[in-house]
This record gives C-alpha cells, structure tokens and sequence, in this order.
C-alpha cells in the first residue's frame, strides 16, 4: 500500500472511530442490559453446578486417596484443590446475591 492510499485509509478509520455512539458505557450499565434473567433460573442452575461440584469431587477424593502418589502430596495437592473451590464458590455466591438484588 503506497503512503497516498495509506493516509485515506487512515483518515477514513479515524472518521468512522470518532463518528461512534459510546454513550451506552457511561454510566450503571446493569440499568440498560436487554435482558434480565430471573434469579430463580441462576440460583438453580448454581445448584445443579455445586451439586456436579460435590459429585466430581468425591470421585476426585477417592481417586486421590486410592492412587495417590504419596499421602503427603495428596493431602496438599486435595488441600489446595479444595481452597481454590470454595474461593469460587464464594465469589459465585457473591456474585448471584448482588444480581440477585439489583433486579
């Protein structure tokens, strides 16, 4: 592309980036979402994840407890595993109860 064709392409961006509306960021956007989900619907589908959640991990413990390398690295290994599990689990309670109240 020659430096001509270059600068009109150039220019021709710039116009279009600057001429755009982003008049829906300013602001709570939560107040203009299209759709508002039911919190009934999030709440059973977080339950249907924590009970796959609890499922997955008794047969991860058991897995863990009956192949395990070694008793101490199993116990890290579970430990870490089940911090980082409830940390999200937390966060994603959090998260449903503060939609869950905005509506």
């Amino acid at each position: 592309m020659d430096v001509a064709t270059q600068r009109r392409y150039n220019t021709y961006i710039l116009t279009i980036h600057t001429s755009m509306n982003y008049s829906y960021l300013a602001g709570n956007i939560t107040t203009r979402a299209p759709i508002a989900i039911p919190s009934q619907y999030l709440w059973s589908g977080f339950l249907i994840v924590i009970l796959m959640f609890v499922i997955l991990s008794a047969i991860l413990a058991y897995h863990w407890v009956t192949y395990g390398y070694k008793q101490k690295r199993t116990k890290l290994i579970g430990t870490i595993y089940l911090i980082g599990s409830f940390t999200f689990i937390i966060i994603a309670t959090m998260a449903l109860i503060a939609y869950s109240s905005s509506l």
